[in-house]
């Protein structure tokens, strides 16, 4: 297994999945105008990754602890195939929408898959891994919400998702050629995922970190979705972009240290 190479796979993924979810949010109000639906369409394409998240993840979560290698790869797959398949009708918005919810359900397995392929892939490098892979994650955003309003003004809906699906094409191709003959250690057995389930759900403290950090997750999302058409009725919607892409520069940097600390 050619971890380095597998590692870059996964971290593509990781950044393309971000990028997918807020592609529209910097020119949501100029994309809702040219498919002919309202800011609230529009915003949907990304509040349903959040949606579809808070759904999936502890099923991605114990899903992967037994068959990790299957869900990764599930994972990387409908992610790549979410960002690509987008190209095809830019502009069928039911079409966005559903690569969009295809895009949902691959990000809850990526996210989830940062302790699990650290602890398999990199054992000695554990925490570095986990960083980095959050780091991907940050860039995928400030990418997203950096570069979509001027992709969008200078090249169109077309334009705004074409590097999404290169960047989609090359996670897949990179993924899959370092993936092949590799087999992980440490799948769970035993108890069937619905029993699993039944035990993660009645953990009081789960309840509460996840309160806390859902708080952070819905300030974020209503943010990316909704800043950029609210400024955009006294004609400030250009100076979201970089609002939100210096959010989440602090962010990454602040996520580096410790990988860089590793090092």
């Amino acid at each position: 297994m050619r971890r380095k190479l597998l590692l870059a796979g996964v971290a593509l993924a990781v950044f393309d999945t971000q990028a997918i979810w807020v592609t529209f949010s910097p020119a949501s109000s100029l994309v809702a105008d040219e498919l002919g639906v309202s800011n609230e369409a529009v915003g949907l394409l990304a509040l349903v990754f959040l949606v579809l998240f808070l759904i999936l993840s502890i099923p991605a979560g114990l899903l992967l602890d037994r068959r990790f290698k299957r869900w990764l790869s599930i994972g990387v797959t409908v992610t790549g195939l979410a960002g690509l398949l987008r190209i095809l009708f830019p502009h069928n918005y039911y079409w966005l929408l559903s690569c969009q919810i295809l895009g949902g359900v691959g990000q809850a397995l990526l996210i989830n898959s940062f302790a699990p392929f650290a602890s398999r892939v990199y054992p000695e490098k554990r925490g570095m891994v986990v960083s980095l892979l959050s780091l991907s994650m940050y860039l995928g955003i400030i990418y997203a919400l950096g570069s979509g309003r001027w992709l969008y003004e200078a090249y169109g809906l077309t334009g705004l998702l074409a590097p999404v699906a290169a960047i989609s094409l090359a996670a897949i191709a990179v993924y899959w050629l370092a993936i092949r003959g590799a087999s992980f250690t440490g799948d769970g057995q035993g108890k069937s995922v619905l029993e699993e389930m039944r035990e993660v759900v009645s953990m009081r403290e789960l309840w509460i970190l996840g309160s806390i950090l859902g708080l952070g997750v819905a300030l974020f999302d209503n943010m990316s979705i909704w800043l950029e058409p609210v400024l955009a009725t006294v004609d400030l919607g250009a100076p979201s972009r970089p609002l939100c892409s210096l959010i989440h520069y602090n962010g990454s940097c602040g996520d580096s240290g410790p990988a860089l600390h590793r090092y």
